[in-house]
């Protein structure tokens, strides 16, 4: 057995802390006092660590684990109690929110032998008001506990420290004291709403007024204006092209997501003139070998793709691909042309297969989407499905209507492409001020979903909101009322990050390309404008 210790216990008492210093307020509190993962010890196998422990009165545990040049180990733990002679301690809710009425406890411990009157005061910030006397005198029994209870309405929000003092009075009392400091969340009673105005300046010398008025119940002081100016609508989104462009990783989805925006880049780049670095042109040459290389690994030899290498066959992820591929290809970047063949022949297998109208939406979108990709390199699938989605109604859903109407304007058919774009406007949610397809009750309730889950699991509201301004640009891209609303709403939903994930990100700049491209227009990037 190898003869190694951990002398952990000793080591541990010997770092107890001497009593704190009269009316020293705790403020550091950890959750772990010290840790370190390599530890070398001297030619007697011996190491000493001292550490300060934090403010915490509690029980502290010391572990060790020991490993020899020959790999021999051992493992030991001790524990030591970090504590004072009088202690207090503050019980506090997670959080307040303003307006609340409640509770500040206090919890006075004396561990002496003798019994102490003990003076207790609570110090607060102005969010507070207090229902009684923030400073007291208790008496605690030897080795007892005191509980004081504070009424309190919170008045303010925000940040706010808490201070409790106790302090043993009278003779031989020296040195018996406490105080901590904590600080806890005051949340503001009220919830945050926006309103906003948008419009497009097209010449030189035109003018717009923007009215905008806070809500009438609005907290005094809680207002702010923001005004945002671009050449063009995807400018505001884009940033740079560095977080457009990343490394594919994991399964085929997420290969083809994180070389969307990539391709959207250099769309961007190709037709509109906007700035595309060397180091940034060289970046997405790597990726995409790397992800070229991943999608053939996961093409089957049926022509399909699935989630992983080996995976069946799948339709929405097939359809994906190949649009990926399409816009890869219209970019510029070299494709095989037998994985194109191939992927194809299995997208207008699988239409050609169809004979009843399948009951799940999710299925229903799969096959709008595999339609519109076939569109997209001008084939058609077979007369029985080209039939039936020409008839689609509302309740196929937006998403399907979307690629229904994208796949029969491609293909020509622009009387049925109406028709669908038609049922398509009759799901929207539309406001004052915007337009979109998020999946609320009240579009679930439009397209006969209103007694099931959301339908689709795959699409966030962005992106189905993305689908819909994609026909929309192209049935009725003169509709400057309508395409702003919609733009609108989809650009509020933008964080730091983009739009949730990368997939939603990815189809909401496909969208916001095809409504730069709609003109062609090519924007100065100088100018100047005036707000007063």
């Amino acid at each position: 057995a190898p003869q190694l210790q951990v002398v952990a216990e000793s080591v541990a008492k010997e770092a107890a802390p001497s009593p704190a210093k009269e009316n020293a307020i705790r403020i550091d509190f950890k959750d772990t006092a010290y840790f370190n993962g390599s530890i070398l010890t001297d030619a007697k196998g011996q190491a000493r660590i001292r550490i300060k422990l934090p403010d915490n009165l509690t029980t502290w545990r010391a572990s060790a684990s020991v490993l020899s040049p020959k790999t021999q180990t051992a493992f030991s733990k001790a524990s030591v109690i970090s504590t004072k002679p009088v202690l207090a301690r503050l019980s506090l809710p997670r959080f307040f929110t303003q307006d609340d009425i409640g509770v500040i406890t206090a919890i006075i411990h004396n561990f002496t032998d003798k019994q102490q009157k003990i003076d207790v005061e609570l110090k607060a910030k102005s969010q507070f008001k207090f229902g009684s006397a923030t400073r007291q005198t208790i008496t605690v029994a030897a080795h007892g506990a005191e509980r004081i209870t504070w009424p309190v309405e919170v008045v303010g929000e925000g940040k706010a420290k808490i201070t409790l003092i106790a302090k043993a009075v009278g003779a031989g009392a020296q040195n018996l004291s406490d105080a901590l400091e904590q600080e806890i969340t005051v949340l503001s009673h009220s919830f945050p709403a926006f309103a906003t105005k948008n419009g497009i300046l097209k010449n030189e010398k035109e003018s717009m007024e923007l009215p905008l008025k806070l809500f009438p119940d609005a907290r005094p002081g809680s207002g702010r204006f923001t005004l945002s100016v671009s050449s063009s609508a995807i400018g505001p989104v884009l940033g740079n092209f560095d977080k457009l462009i990343d490394y594919p990783y994991g399964c085929t989805e997420q290969t083809m997501s994180k070389m969307m925006p990539s391709v959207v880049a250099l769309q961007l780049h190709k037709n509109l003139y906007l700035p595309l670095s060397v180091d940034m042109e060289k970046l997405f040459k790597r990726v995409y070998h790397k992800s070229m290389a991943k999608l053939i690994e996961h093409h089957n030899d049926d022509g399909g793709w699935g989630w992983w290498q080996g995976d069946q066959s799948n339709l929405y992820l097939t359809s994906y691909v190949m649009e990926g591929l399409h816009l890869l290809k219209s970019a510029g970047y070299g494709v095989d042309q037998s994985m194109i063949d191939s992927g194809k022949a299995w997208l207008k297998s699988q239409l050609n297969q169809f004979r009843i109208l399948p009951p799940k939406r999710d299925e229903r979108i799969d096959l709008a989407y595999a339609f519109y990709v076939l569109s997209l390199y001008g084939e058609e699938p077979g007369n029985a499905f080209l039939e039936t989605a020409k008839g689609a109604q509302a309740a196929w859903g937006p998403e399907a209507l979307s690629y229904l109407t994208l796949g029969l304007s491609n293909s020509g058919d622009q009387e049925s492409a109406k028709k669908t774009y038609a049922a398509l406007m009759t799901t929207a949610n539309q406001s004052w001020n915007f337009v979109s397809w998020e999946h609320t009750p009240e579009l679930l309730k439009r397209v006969d979903a209103e007694h099931s889950r959301d339908y689709s699991y795959r699409f966030t509201p962005a992106e189905s909101t993305a689908l819909g301004f994609r026909a929309v640009l192209r049935m009725d891209p003169g509709n400057d009322k309508l395409t702003s609303s919609i733009r609108q709403w989809i650009l509020l939903q933008h964080d730091e990050n983009g739009w949730t994930n990368t997939k939603t990100t990815s189809q909401v700049f496909l969208a916001l390309l095809a409504d730069e491209l709609k003109e062609g227009r090519n924007h100065p990037s100088d100018f100047k404008a005036e707000a007063l």
